[in-house]
């Protein structure tokens, strides 16, 4: 199948709701006229990656060139349009969405890392035509990694992401030296799979692809900020201390590229207090740390007790002082949620200091008030 001459159908971002739908129903009629396919760029003006497809498109006649003889290429502004964005699951931007020109489509990728593997991914696509269950077919009796990206793509489309993940997997295995890898897609597939299904994923497998993404600095600071609070999570439920560390050092050092964000750096002085702990183990230092980013008058303020008690058992850490400050928010919250928050507190580091009984008559008391926590409820279950 030979495709050529691309249709642009807009240097510009759609601003209104509903032009996006117009330029979709523009490109529909082009490729109806002339059979060649659909690539669907879904964008945003804050998007890093995004703006950089955008400069090397410009700037780069061969980049431009080939894509001129391949595909009708519609950009849709993802927050004017959240319909389009939401119906081909944009999550990441840039989402790519290739389609045939009845719309139906053939694949879905997300990202941008240069001109000459973008090219490379949408010619792999291209290169052997034929619906999912021929390649399916195709892929059993002679495996390729054209095909396994293919499917990769197309059940990674909202369908079935352990498939999606396999077949990524098979890729990589196949693909020639010098082809994109999609190891940040595999990365973002293990991580979200552990979250959605516990234990479907090893974590030590999830970990050492962890480390080859991060060590390979294959992934922009804010994607990286982001996957390594994620890792956080997961190694806290795995028990994982060397997981745990190693997201750390990485949301530390991604997050301080990002100077002018405060929330971000609010967050970076939490992460330092938890490197201090469970890197160095120095509790004092941790709690120092953690309280030079609290307000002056802290010890009576309400919500910096809740924080800073729920934080000290998210991290074993600190639970005598803790607990009398638990208390002590318990006494001084006069809204009902913020003295179920205390009392959750409490709850959380009675348990740790072996006051089991204690501990479950606050938490129930907690729960009693607010249901939205269900940590709250798997903590109690547990003990």
């Amino acid at each position: 199948m030979r495709y050529s001459a691309l249709f642009f159908v807009s240097l510009s971002l759609g601003v209104f709701a509903g032009e996006g739908e117009a330029m979709l129903a523009r490109a529909a009629t082009a490729a109806k006229a002339d059979g060649k396919p659909i690539l669907v760029n879904i964008t945003a003006s804050w998007c890093v990656p995004c703006q950089r497809f955008n400069r090397e498109y410009k700037r780069k006649e061969s980049f431009r060139a080939t894509l001129t003889e391949t595909l009708h290429l519609v950009k849709i502004d993802a927050d004017a349009n959240p319909a389009i964005r939401d119906r081909y699951h944009a999550i990441g931007l840039p989402t790519w969405v290739l389609l045939n020109a009845d719309m139906s489509p053939i694949a879905r990728f997300s990202g941008y890392n240069g001109a000459e593997p973008f090219v490379k991914t949408i010619q792999d696509i291209l290169a052997r035509p034929g619906d999912i269950d021929q390649r399916k077919a195709r892929f059993d009796q002679n495996p390729d990694h054209r095909d396994a990206l293919v499917l990769a793509l197309y059940y990674d489309n909202g369908k079935d992401l352990f498939d999606a993940l396999g077949y990524y997997q098979d890729y990589r295995k196949l693909a020639p030296p010098g082809a994109p890898n999609h190891q940040v897609r595999i990365y973002e597939l293990l991580v979200n799979l552990s979250k959605e299904s516990p234990g479907s994923i090893p974590f030590d497998e999830l970990l050492h692809t962890g480390r080859q993404l991060y060590e390979k600095k294959l992934i922009g600071a804010s994607r990286a900020l982001i996957l390594a609070k994620q890792l956080m999570t997961l190694s806290r439920a795995a028990d994982s201390k060397e997981g745990l560390v190693f997201a750390l050092k990485q949301a530390v050092a991604y997050g301080k590229q990002q100077p002018g964000d405060v929330y971000i750096q609010k967050e970076v002085a939490v992460f330092e207090a938890e490197l201090a702990f469970h890197d160095r183990n120095d509790e004092k230092e941790a709690v120092r740390l953690y309280t030079a980013g609290l307000s002056p008058d802290w010890q009576t303020d309400i919500a910096a007790l809740n924080r800073f008690t729920h934080w000290c058992a998210d991290n074993g850490l600190n639970f005598k002082p803790a607990y009398e400050y638990a208390l002590k928010a318990e006494q001084l919250a006069s809204d009902p949620f913020d003295k179920a928050a205390a009392r959750a507190a409490r709850a959380r580091l009675a348990f740790r200091l072996g006051r089991i009984e204690e501990g479950r008559r606050q938490m129930a008391l907690a729960v009693a008030v607010d249901s939205s926590h269900p940590e709250w409820f798997e903590e109690m279950e547990r003990y």
